[in-house]
């Protein structure tokens, strides 16, 4: 007998408990649940999305909870940040172009994850920042205290009322509890008072030192034959800006040949303002194998401490060769020997024999005549032109060191042709300056100097091309 009963399809349990009455062994397995059995009752209007965008959707929404605290503004305590801006004290009223000093302090007692300091348009400065900012640590009243400073060198440019425009720094502070959030700390304006310039802009030259000093690499006065000084003059200047320290002078004197180097300048910055170092040199020598000097240099500018005009001079300078090395007659204390009459001759008997010779001689008279109105070369110029088609010594020395590819050789020997052409008044000391400086320059700076090695074959091109226009 089979006892019938009405299990729910949904109950698997109930199923099982019904079959079991009747005495049917079931196993106790589940059966199979399908997919869609499994998920959730969706709606008809909802739409379907890929787990990764729903997981991308949750990153960016995370993100966003722990970022939004570093954007929100909040009230700081007037004593937890400070930022002014400090002149340095003066004596008097600066004038146009002189240094001020200023420095830029902040003080921070909130911790600081990001930084950035503004400077703002300095209208009416010129300015130079002297170094990196500089942060450090302090106590006050037992609590530890972030500092930071920034020293500037400002230069008024003009006079009146100048005002130093408020500095801001943004900032990105963290709370205790892990917070951040931003706040831009800013300093009052600063006003300065500034006077004109008691001096012409283009020689007005303000400054708290300077230091000047005259080296010569040999002993001028005493010069071996050919050989020149080199003479070098640092000025080292502090509190000025490096563009506006005085240009290179023009060195002249009498009976000296004068070369000038290109100036070389260095700038250094302290706390105490910029330091520039200049340097300026000649190669001098005289310039006809005698001796000559060379005039004095003096240097003006305006005393910032002691707030006086001041000036500094550099002596003349006598500039000759060696007195040993002169020829006889030359040399100090040397007497000019009078040179002694040759004797009395006979003069018939030289008249004798040139009789032979008389319709030669006739023959040259008679030339002249005709040529009467052409006009004959100096014994100078026939002199030159013979000279040009052999070449003297220094020339031919010349040639010889520039094939030979030698710097120092071509230059002794170019100086050695500039002596004779001086000595022979072809040209001036002061025209021989202007013409062949610009071609020793670069010469000059791969010799002596740190710069590149000059081509030799365009030296000469340069040299040659110079002393022809010097010699027409």
């Amino acid at each position: 007998m089979v006892t019938s009963c009405a299990a729910p399809d949904t109950a698997w349990h109930e199923m099982t408990r019904c079959w079991s009455g009747a005495g049917i062994s079931l196993l106790k397995t589940r059966p199979r649940t399908s997919s869609a059995e499994l998920r959730p009752a969706q709606h008809p209007g909802q739409r379907k999305f890929h787990p990764s965008i729903r997981l991308m959707a949750n990153v960016f929404f995370i993100f966003l909870i722990l970022i939004a605290p570093a954007h929100a503004e909040r009230a700081v305590a007037p004593d937890d940040l400070l930022l002014r801006i400090e002149v340095e004290p003066r004596p008097a009223v600066p004038y146009t172009e002189e240094m001020i000093l200023v420095r830029i302090r902040g003080s921070y007692k909130i911790p600081i994850t990001l930084e950035n300091l503004k400077q703002p348009p300095l209208d009416g400065f010129g300015w130079m920042q002297l170094g990196p900012d500089r942060w450090f640590h302090s106590r006050e009243r037992g609590q530890k205290v972030l500092q930071l400073e920034r020293i500037m060198a400002l230069f008024p440019e003009r006079a009146g009322t100048l005002t130093i425009a408020p500095f801001t720094h943004e900032l990105t502070l963290s709370e205790p509890d892990g917070t951040r959030f931003t706040h831009d700390l800013k300093s009052e304006p600063v006003e300065i008072e500034v006077a004109e310039a008691p001096g012409p802009r283009k020689t007005w030259l303000p400054v708290r030192k300077i230091r000047v000093a005259d080296r010569w690499s040999n002993a001028p006065e005493q010069l071996a034959p050919g050989a020149a000084a080199l003479r070098l003059v640092t000025v080292t200047i502090e509190g000025v800006q490096p563009e506006t320290m005085p240009p290179m002078p023009e060195l002249t004197g009498a009976g000296a040949f004068i070369l000038p180097h290109p100036e070389r300048r260095l700038t250094e910055l302290r706390k105490t303002g910029p330091i520039t170092r200049v340097f300026w040199r000649w190669s001098i020598r005289p310039d006809r194998g005698r001796s000559g000097y060379v005039d004095p240099l003096t240097f003006s500018y305006y005393d910032a401490e002691a707030r006086e005009p001041r000036s500094i001079t550099l002596s003349a300078q006598k500039v000759a060769y060696s007195g040993t090395d002169l020829p006889l007659g030359e040399r100090p204390g040397d007497a000019i020997t009078p040179v002694a009459a040759s004797p009395s001759r006979d003069t018939a008997g030289y008249a004798s024999a040139l009789i032979p010779f008389a319709p030669f001689v006739g023959f040259i008279g008679g030339l002249a005549f005709l040529l009467g109105g052409t006009r004959l070369a100096s014994r100078d110029t026939l002199w030159h032109k013979w000279h040009g088609f052999i070449g003297n010594p220094a020339e031919r020395a010349f040639h010889h060191a520039i094939r030979a590819g030698d710097s120092a050789a071509a230059r002794h020997a170019s100086r050695r042709i500039i002596d004779a052409d001086l000595i022979a008044e072809r040209y001036t000391a002061h025209a021989a300056n202007q013409a062949y400086a610009p071609h020793f320059a670069p010469l000059d700076a791969g010799l002596y100097g740190n710069g590149a090695q000059a081509s030799l074959k365009k030296f000469a091109k340069d040299f040659k091309a110079a002393r022809r226009a010097l010699l027409k």
